[in-house]
């Protein structure tokens, strides 16, 4: 038996068959929500309207690449709306194959779409209306936008054809003929930023291979050649040398770090500041230095690379803040280095009561290549990259101190 056969009269307007229609229409729904693309979403809509509540001219249209993601949506808004699904007896009746597409401004199914209105016509004969085709056979007509992915056009052969029944069961599935497609947009976005991130690694390990062959073999055979020349003379031209290739080896790990981690960011958890702090502190050569922490709230994030940042910040407060990069001070200063939750919004901060930063060269602290202190540069940078990674906003300022203060702001939407 046919499911057409078994459909319930959707306008004789009892409750039973308001219940029918209503359990009908959730059947549908998770077929709709099962569907793998654009086309069977629609087709599931579509035999949806016209064997489950009784409508025989039934279409849909969609932009062509529909459904779009957020990211893409308006990249093409006025390029049309294709058929995508329809009833047999609609292209009976308009004698084509498939529907045509409907024309930015080609009248009120367009109107409809864009305006995104449900729109009811009793009689389009004498309604003064633009039609897209003025000998159109039909003489009702519902639209009902799929929100930015499309239409739904339910059509009639008579007038007065659409009640209350109809549009509330119409709406109804357009909801949830919509609410697929944005599931599909979001699957297809996902899937997109996926390819992505795989071509931006393919990338980064291409870079960092060349770093390490191109980079690090030459490297390591100038160090074992210099070693044995300051065996036999260590002049002062070669001590310079020396640090020079020192200098490289600590670019070639600091690209390294962002060629192979990048933006990337692996599975986050609830972390406990204190203790990563205290941990990254650990591995820092910090002499004198001492930390200071105050309680603060859990915080989600991939707890290494949250450790890889601390230790950057920590290495850059002793290495700079103590001797504010001036070459005579070669022993640093007593310096404290403190981690604390901030007091007008969520997040954290780092601060050190060394020399600071001045105001003209806070923003540039983050750049590729810019240091004070005679280090790569690039420490700032990878705080940053980790920063916004996890979705963080990360500025400098002037700490309580007068030393330098990075404060990261978390957005909680």
């Amino acid at each position: 038996m046919s499911e057409e056969a078994e459909t319930p009269d959707a306008h004789d307007g009892t409750a039973a068959t308001r219940e029918q229609m209503l359990a009908s229409l959730l059947d549908a729904t998770r077929e709709l929500m099962m569907a793998r693309d654009a086309d069977a979403i629609c087709q599931v809509a579509v035999d949806a309207a016209s064997d489950r509540l009784g409508y025989e001219l039934v279409g849909i249209h969609l932009p062509p690449g529909a459904p779009w993601t957020e990211q893409d949506a308006d990249t093409d808004a006025r390029a049309g709306l294709e058929p995508v699904a329809w009833t047999d007896a609609l292209v009976d009746i308009i004698g084509q194959s498939p529907p045509p597409t409907i024309e930015p401004d080609s009248g009120v199914a367009w109107e409809s779409f864009e305006q995104g209105t449900l729109r009811v016509y009793d009689d389009l004969q004498t309604a003064d209306i633009e039609l897209m085709d003025p000998e159109t056979a039909f003489r009702s007509e519902l639209h009902v936008p799929l929100g930015r992915h499309g239409l739904l056009l339910i059509g009639s052969a008579e007038v007065d054809e659409f009640d209350a029944e109809d549009i509330y069961f119409a709406r109804i599935l357009a909801a949830n003929t919509t609410a697929a497609l944005d599931n599909l947009a979001s699957r297809r976005a996902v899937e997109l930023r996926e390819q992505e991130l795989a071509r931006q690694n393919r990338r980064l390990e291409e870079f960092a291979g060349v770093i390490s062959h191109d980079l690090r073999n030459p490297l390591a055979i100038a160090q074992a050649s210099l070693e044995m020349t300051l065996a036999d003379d260590g002049t002062n031209e070669l001590e310079k040398t020396r640090d020079a290739l020192d200098r490289m080896e600590a670019l070639v790990d600091g690209l390294l770090t962002l060629a192979r981690e990048g933006r990337a960011v692996g599975d986050t958890s609830a972390v406990n500041i204190v203790t990563v702090a205290e941990r990254a502190w650990a591995t820092v050569e910090t002499g004198d230095a001492r930390l200071e922490t105050e309680p603060m709230p859990e915080l989600r994030a991939d707890a290494d690379r949250f450790q890889q940042l601390l230790e950057n910040l920590f290495r850059n407060s002793v290495e700079h803040g103590a001797t504010g990069g001036q070459p005579e001070a070669d022993t640093p200063a007593t310096l404290t280095v403190t981690v604390g939750p901030l007091a007008d919004g969520a997040g954290f901060y780092v601060a050190d009561d060394g020399r600071g930063i001045p105001e003209a060269e806070r923003e540039s602290v983050f750049e590729h290549g810019i240091s004070t202190a005679g280090g790569t540069g690039l420490g700032l940078t990878i705080v940053r990259t980790i920063a916004e990674a996890h979705g963080w906003t990360v500025t400098v300022t002037e700490s309580d101190g007068g030393g330098a203060r990075f404060e990261f702001r978390i957005d909680e939407r």
